[in-house]
């Protein structure tokens, strides 16, 4: 039943976020360099046994195109922070995120945005912290659900 309870779970949070290989557009090249950072280092992830999900705010919420010049990009409001969520069964968070801070460690050099990483286990997860996902972007999913021995990373590497 538990697996079940799980499934539904990140079916859910499926619903409310985008998949990287499904966004439309990005111009800045953050979820590039994400995905770049995540690819380096996907043993490291790997090895922390556990991670399910890893959703991204949607950083594109404070940026847009200038309808005079594409090539202008117009920020609305600064931001120095980045939430990061990562779901699954774990127990120590600590090791988490020490090792994925160093995962980050070069969008954080390249855009100055600092990861805030949130840490949740499927028995946490509720219906208000599911909307605090929505519209953020899967970064990185563990394909198989019972052995979580294989992984995906989005986007082109």
């Amino acid at each position: 039943m538990v697996v079940l309870d799980i499934e539904n779970i990140r079916d859910t949070i499926k619903g409310v976020t985008i998949p990287l290989k499904s966004y439309p557009d990005d111009f800045l090249g953050f979820y590039q360099r994400i995905n770049n950072s995540i690819y380096a280092e996907i043993n490291i992830i790997k090895q922390l046994h556990g991670i399910d999900l890893i959703i991204v705010e949607n950083l594109y919420k404070n940026y847009y195109r200038s309808e005079i010049s594409p090539h202008v990009i117009i920020q609305k409001h600064e931001q120095e922070t980045i939430n990061i969520w990562i779901l699954g069964n774990f127990e120590p968070e600590n090791q988490i995120i020490w090792e994925l801070s160093e995962v980050f460690a070069d969008f954080y050099v390249e855009f100055l945005l600092m990861p805030i990483f949130h840490i949740f286990n499927y028995a946490d997860i509720n219906s208000e912290l599911i909307q605090e996902f929505k519209q953020g972007i899967i970064v990185y999913e563990c394909e198989e659900n019972l052995s979580r021995n294989s992984a995906t990373v989005y986007g082109e590497c």
